[in-house]
């Protein structure tokens, strides 16, 4: 170690003068994770099965030569001082042991762009200082293979009592607004101790379109926690720039990097009330375009098709609209599809969508990959079959609104990208309607592939979504529109009823009920409707998975999970759950749309006039 006296004149730290040393870190021959050099630590800690090696080479610092450590791996490493240390400074000594430079991308939690220029010149490495802010251990990262370092750690005493004022996260942010996207918000917090009380405004910079709130922050008893939300709008184009967010208490001076830009050329996905097909399978282009942070477009940022042709010199058929739909993923192009992403409209009619799509064929054989619209799984669903794609053709209906396409997982419990090849939108001149059947129990449960209108009444039959407050569990009758894929309690006389489809986008609901399109497997503990001669209608808790059909709802454990049953209207007498049935198999044997069946597996069903349930 190096010892440096130096004189800090920070009268407002209260400090005359305070010993400041260097410690060398470099590679002690010893193949580890973490490895101790001068009383430091310095460990892989982004990559815990990694070890540390000798670098290609020495570099030398004060005289001396030193044998360097080398970071193959690109992981996030971290440094820790000795008891009762803080660093302040970092010097690190780097040569790039390939034929491209290397990069520092990231320094205590602060994204950073640091370029290792020497390329295996050990004589001449290039040097990258750092302000550590008297912190006993901190991160950072070579994001690129074959950096050959030594680093040089400053470091004091820690002083428990000495006034602290810092942005605790959050140091620099990116705010870029893309086509889609015209406001981005991100989040700073400022912390600090043994400060003078007082309330002390921000210093930001007048950018048009950049806010921050609040705009100033309280100390009492000598301390702060304050967290800022910054948000940039804008509807200009704007070239990356960056304003400096100051905040400062006693000559202490906190300081947040905002880099923001904007491009506005297309505000907004275009609204389509015509007939219109987007038809990947007619492209000429046949090239791969990756959104992975090579190019100019990002996986998680929402770009128009017409816009990634601006930005990456696309050219589009004639017959493809890029205005009027938007992609946010992994592949906007792909041969001759689209992949692994949610694609946008916009309509102002309501119509019919005829889709044709795939899995991407990187999962195994028979994982179902459903077609997802506005957040819901619908029937329709894709799997690989062998070594080959299962390509299928589903026409959805859709409201007028804004409708989000992608893939998903069964019972929409994780995302599953799929391939898009066509996309075509039909309106439709008159809104079609639903139709449900009432048995004699006057009671059912239904969810419809369609948005149903309610704000109209339908004759003779009620609907309701099921409320949760507490433990108890209410029952609230609908009277406006329901979107799709919502599970319901219907209520009327034994018949068929007609329900209108809605015809424009339905707000979201507040409804415990999970809706099946699909005949679905419920966890044990859920509540299902049922009936018998010795039960009252209601819904019951069940004592083992069971299988509810499609188009049909249930109530999940957590709703009521100390109780064994709900009643509809009133009844809350506590009554055991359904058990395994044991019966014989009666004549006619119908599920609860209606149909008969042969061979009924788990699952409600009616035998003989009343409901039954098998698991």
């Amino acid at each position: 170690m190096k010892k440096l006296l130096t004189l800090l004149t920070l009268a407002v730290l209260g400090i005359t003068g305070a010993w400041a040393e260097e410690a060398v870190l470099y590679s002690t021959g010893t193949s580890a994770n973490s490895i101790t050099v001068n009383d430091f630590t310095i460990a892989i800690t982004g990559n815990t099965e990694k070890k540390w090696s000798d670098g290609n080479g020495d570099i030398s610092f004060d005289g001396k030569a030193y044998k360097t450590l080398k970071n193959s791996n690109g992981a996030q490493n971290t440094i820790t001082c000795p008891e009762g240390k803080v660093a302040t400074k970092i010097v690190f000594l780097a040569t790039s042991n390939a034929d491209s430079a290397g990069k520092l991308s990231e320094i205590d939690g602060t994204s950073c762009s640091d370029e290792v220029s020497s390329k295996k010149d050990y004589s001449n490495p290039t040097r990258i200082e750092k302000t550590i802010e008297n912190k006993s251990s901190f991160t950072f990262t070579f994001s690129t293979k074959q950096v050959c370092f030594i680093a040089v750690v400053t470091y004091e005493d820690a002083v428990t009592d000495k006034p602290s004022f810092k942005v605790q996260n959050g140091k620099s942010l990116r705010l870029a607004l893309t086509p889609v996207t015209t406001s981005a918000s991100g989040v700073f917090t400022l912390t600090g101790k043994n400060l003078t009380d007082g309330t002390y405004d921000l210093n930001v910079p007048s950018v048009a379109g950049l806010s921050v709130s609040p705009t100033s922050f309280t100390v009492a008893g000598g301390q702060v926690n304050q967290e800022f939300t910054v948000t940039y709008t804008s509807t200009v184009d704007v070239e990356e720039a960056v304003a400096n967010i100051t905040a400062t208490v006693d000559e202490i001076v906190a300081t947040v990097e905002v880099t923001y830009s904007s491009r506005t050329t297309y505000a907004t996905v275009a609204e389509t009330s015509a007939a219109t097909t987007w038809d990947w399978t007619s492209w000429n282009e046949t090239f791969e375009l990756k959104n992975d942070g090579s190019t100019t477009l990002s996986s998680n940022d929402q770009y128009i098709f017409a816009d990634i042709a601006d930005v990456c010199g696309l050219t589009l058929p004639s017959s493809f609209d890029g205005t009027k739909i938007a992609f946010k993923g992994q592949y906007p192009v792909r041969g001759k599809k689209s992949q692994a992403g949610t694609w946008t409209i916009k309509t102002t009619v309501a119509g019919n969508l005829k889709i044709t799509f795939s899995d991407t064929g990187s999962s195994g054989s028979g994982v179902k990959r459903y077609l997802n619209i506005n957040g819901r799984n619908t029937k329709f669903y894709t799997q690989r079959t062998g070594s080959s794609s299962d390509q299928k053709t589903a026409t959805v209906y859709v409201p007028a609104g804004e409708i989000n396409i992608t893939g998903c997982g069964e019972n929409g419990t994780s995302y599953q990208a799929i391939c898009m090849y066509k996309i075509e939108f039909t309106p439709v001149e008159t809104l079609p309607t639903t139709t449900v059947k009432i048995g004699e129990a006057g009671y059912r449960t239904f969810t419809s592939s369609s948005p149903l209108d309610f704000s109209t009444p339908v004759s003779g039959l009620t609907a309701y979504v099921a409320k949760v407050n507490g433990t108890d569990v209410t029952f609230e009758e609908v009277k406006t529109t329901v979107p799709a894929g919502e599970g319901l309690l219907l209520k009327g006389e034994a018949n068929e009823y007609t329900i209108n489809v809605a015809g424009t986008m339905p707000n979201a609901i507040s409804n415990a009920f999970i809706g099946c399109l699909l005949e679905t497997t419920a966890p044990a503990g859920s509540f299902v409707l049922y009936k018998d001669d010795t039960h009252t209608i209601g819904f019951y808790k069940t004592g083992a998975e069971f299988t509810v059909g499609a188009n049909t709802a249930y109530l999940p454990a957590d709703v009521a999970p100390a109780r064994s049953f709900i009643g509809l209207f009133g009844e809350t007498t506590g009554i055991s759950s359904i058990q395994n049935s044991q019966f014989t198999m009666p004549n006619e044997v119908y599920n609860l749309n209606g149909q008969r069946v042969n061979a009924p597996t788990k699952g409600l069903y009616i035998m003989n006039g009343k409901k039954m349930l098998v698991k």
